[in-house]
């Protein structure tokens, strides 16, 4: 089957017809008187009749079955012009070459020996018998003319061979090419429904800083941010936390973006399509790519206004509280100060009085930690590390703690020992000690035991806090940290809480580069182990 598309079978055929036509009607007007006319006509109207046939079913696919004739019938056709009587006008047919030379070009060398053959077959009889003259005419007939079209035959051959293998390789490859483009296409579709699909702002910038990507949470909040923005654009106003103040306009998410700054979590408003202010955090993240003329920066906006409402409502409930709670606690401390001052009061007394002056001061320091977060917009309280004796501290706690133990019978002891300095937030750790022995005498039986040992094991410092009450039952005990966790004897008792004591005192701890651990131990209820690291975390 021919791979020669219907076009360029005409394109050949015209080769042929024009040239043939040509000379044909030319020798028909000068030397008609030397032909048999009807034989000349016969084969100039084979090709006439092939060219025209061809012109009108050149785009019928089922063509390309049969083009192989369409050269064979030139040949058969130029063959019956030449062999009319006087071979003079034609020479001796070289125009068959044309022919011959598409067959070897579009159908390969068998098929032009085919073509050859059919010339050999075509060729009068008078015309052999020149060939056996060897003069100079007759060498050029028997020799050098079959060689040389041989040789074209054979050219035209390979450069056909070449350009169908060259063909075939580009048909290869734009196949690969339209594949790897649907593929892209299809990848670049998926891209920008996943991008609308997303529920933050996604807004991409190249180097110059003109907006590249826009997604639909991005149009309806900032519509002047879409393709046409450019460098010179302005970008969009963005207010800090508190929704009143602006952002300078260097430190604005979208000028920081624009100008190729890669950044996390930067908190503000921004006003919406409506009008109305809604919250973002806004994360900028800059794009690798081979060529540095395509490098920018993407940046994204999550709408974050409950979390950030609930942080205004948080830190107006801490304002309150704490405003609320620091006039009775005033009232407490003064009024403690005021007994120790007076010298004639029992030791009961001013033991008890100094808990309560201590108490009051830890519980306003506390007070204030919770203002300084709340204003810094920090869920972290900053940590001071100093030295401190850790013995010492236990000591001060127990004595904090002894009231409640009294109450319940409870012996509350700490371990005989040296002195185990260590270095860390003193109100931090005075805070876990404290959860641990509150724990240990809320949920201990009436007339346990409390015991308490502090150590140095290589670079930290350990504490272990056991009690002989309720334990923990093995079903819970990897939850005892989680936050807001009690588990089911704690809510059935009579002890109150809100499950917070644990999950912050290890959140401590791990701050300090320690950490803290509930241990299965057979010899009492529950056993805690707290450790700090000697030297404070860098």
């Amino acid at each position: 089957m021919s791979t020669v598309p219907g076009t360029r079978l005409l394109e050949f055929q015209l080769i042929v017809a024009v040239p043939l036509v040509v000379t044909g009607c030319t020798v028909l007007a000068l030397h008609a008187s030397e032909l048999n006319v009807g034989l000349y006509l016969s084969g100039l109207c084979i090709v006439a009749l092939v060219t025209l046939a061809l012109l009108r079913v050149r785009r019928t696919t089922r063509l390309l079955r049969f083009a192989v004739v369409i050269p064979l019938a030139d040949i058969v056709g130029i063959r019956l012009m030449v062999t009319s009587e006087g071979l003079g006008p034609l020479g001796d047919g070289q125009l068959v070459l044309l022919p011959l030379l598409w067959l070897a070009f579009s159908f390969g060398l068998r098929a032009a020996l085919g073509g050859g053959l059919l010339v050999a077959a075509l060729t009068p009889a008078a015309t052999y018998a020149g060939f056996a003259t060897l003069d100079a005419a007759g060498t050029t007939r028997t020799v050098t003319y079959p060689l040389l079209v041989a040789i074209l035959m054979t050219a035209a051959w390979a450069s056909g061979r070449r350009i169908r293998r060259d063909r075939a390789t580009l048909a290869a490859q734009s196949a690969l090419t339209r594949a790897a483009l649907q593929k892209a296409e299809q990848s670049s579709t998926l891209l920008s429904e996943i991008i609308n699909a997303v529920d933050f702002g996604v807004i991409a910038f190249d180097r110059q800083g003109s907006v590249t990507l826009t997604n639909r949470v991005s149009q309806a909040n900032w519509p002047t941010l879409d393709a046409t923005a450019t460098p010179s654009t302005p970008m969009p106003g963005f207010l800090q936390t508190d929704g009143v103040t602006p952002f300078p306009r260097a430190d604005s998410p979208f000028v920081r973006s624009r100008n190729g700054e890669a950044f996390d979590g930067v908190l503000g408003w921004a006003g919406s399509s409506a009008d109305t202010p809604v919250a973002f955090s806004a994360t900028s993240r800059t794009m690798d790519a081979a060529d540095t003329r395509d490098r920018g920066t993407v940046l994204l906006l999550r709408n974050v206004t409950r979390e950030l409402s609930a942080m205004r409502a948080r830190d107006d409930l801490i304002s309150m509280v704490t405003h609320e709670l620091r006039t009775p606690l005033t009232a407490i401390i003064g009024n403690a100060e005021l007994v120790l001052r007076d010298n004639d009061q029992p030791a009961t007394v001013v033991r008890r009085s100094t808990v309560i002056l201590r108490g009051g001061e830890r519980m306003e320091s506390i007070l204030s930690d919770l203002l300084e977060a709340r204003s810094t917009s920090s869920a972290l309280l900053p940590l001071v590390p100093a030295e401190f004796d850790l013995r010492q501290m236990v000591m001060d706690a127990i004595a904090s703690n002894r009231a409640a133990a009294d109450v319940r019978a409870i012996t509350v002891w700490l371990t005989e020992g040296p002195p185990v300095l260590a270095v860390a937030d003193p109100h931090r750790v005075r805070q876990v000690i404290d959860n641990l022995l509150t724990n240990a005498t809320k949920y201990n039986r009436v007339g346990g035991t409390v015991t308490i040992a502090a150590s140095v094991v290589g670079d930290f410092v350990a504490l272990a806090v056991a009690d002989t009450g309720t334990g923990v039952r093995e079903a819970d005990r990897a939850q005892i940290f989680d936050l807001h966790f009690r588990s089911p004897a704690a809510q059935t008792g009579v002890a109150s809480g809100l499950g917070l004591g644990l999950s912050i005192s290890r959140d401590i701890a791990r701050r300090h580069g320690g950490d803290l651990i509930f241990i299965a131990d057979e010899a009492s209820a529950s056993l805690f182990r707290l450790t700090l690291p000697v030297r404070p975390r860098p």
